[in-house]
């Protein structure tokens, strides 16, 4: 494991000191995400997956932004969306009355173009910008609620984005992040992957394949650094949690999941929807996620959080 740590540190220098290697994983980065979110059959299998996800109920135990939202007692009005993709977030939020208006910030040209054409259809207050994460600038705009979906495990400078969003915030403005903290570049413990692998051992073949790729999912194992789906994927994930403990005053916060996003991952849930057997065996292993996870047995991996700039 340390060799892969290392190698690991050694991408993260490489994408510092090289300009040429940054704007080339950049470019790679835009283009993975705008295919991905462009691509019709991978958006039937990430939809029907969600909505089997919620037959399922997977998220049963977490807390969403709504509730967070409505338990801090706020209404924010203005809205920025961090890596905002296509649009699908920001569009749903405005759904459920979160924002009267947003900004969607995205590094993928495609999904920008694409994200503003279903706002201008549907009149959405919605305004894109393409722009790089990693070296964004703000303007002078402030905002009521900033979202940052799944997206803070993609960002190389962490620091200089999470002061950007300090900046922007207005007096009582909050910033809400939903994201992957486990493991940078996926470089899992030998603890979890002991776990996740025995699992997936007792776990028949039709619950472990996966729609997307259509592979079976035989065993678990961590990635070379740099080889990931995407040059920017889980590049600092480890720092996530500290990072924003550290830098923002916490109004709420749950942290979760084990294995269960391995184990289960998007593609597999439809599977466990077959029977009355295999809808219990999803229920056994998100009982044995909870458990790890309770008993100190594994840290986790997921975060909701819902943060304030720290009063000085």
């Amino acid at each position: 494991m340390a060799d892969t740590a290392a190698s690991a540190d050694d991408i993260i220098r490489t994408l510092r000191s090289s300009a040429e290697a940054y704007r080339e994983a950049s470019r790679k980065e835009g283009s993975v995400w705008g295919r991905m979110f462009s691509d019709p059959a991978f958006l039937a299998i990430r939809d029907d997956d969600q909505a089997a996800a919620a037959e399922l109920g997977l998220n049963r135990d977490t807390v969403g932004l709504l509730v967070m939202l409505q338990r801090a007692g706020l209404k924010p009005r203005s809205g920025l969306s961090l890596g905002c993709g296509s649009g699908r977030g920001e569009r749903a939020l405005l759904e459920r009355r979160i924002c009267e208006r947003f900004v969607g910030v995205d590094v993928a040209p495609q999904a920008i173009e694409e994200a503003r054409q279903f706002a201008e259809k549907d009149g959405l207050p919605i305004r894109y910008v393409c722009q790089d994460l990693n070296a964004i600038a703000l303007g002078d705009e402030r905002f009521d609620l900033v979202v940052c979906q799944t997206i803070l495990h993609h960002v190389l400078e962490l620091e200089h984005v999470l002061d950007e969003i300090e900046r922007v915030l207005s007096p009582e403005g909050v910033f809400y992040v939903h994201d992957y903290i486990g493991e940078t570049q996926f470089q899992f413990s030998d603890e979890r992957l002991e776990w996740i692998n025995a699992v997936l051992a007792a776990l028949p073949e039709p619950l472990r394949t996966n729609r997307v790729g259509n592979k079976v999912l035989k065993q678990v194992g961590r990635p070379v650094p740099g080889k990931l789906v995407s040059p920017f994927e889980a590049i600092r994930s480890g720092e996530i949690s500290a990072m924003l403990k550290q830098r923002f005053d916490i109004v709420e916060c749950h942290e979760h999941t084990t294995i269960m996003d391995r184990v289960v991952p998007m593609g597999t849930r439809r599977g466990y929807l077959a029977d009355a057997n295999t809808r219990a065996l999803f229920d056994l292993v998100k009982l044995l996620d909870k458990a790890l996870l309770q008993g100190g047995v594994l840290p986790p991996v997921e975060g909701r959080y819902l943060l304030r700039r720290k009063q000085r």
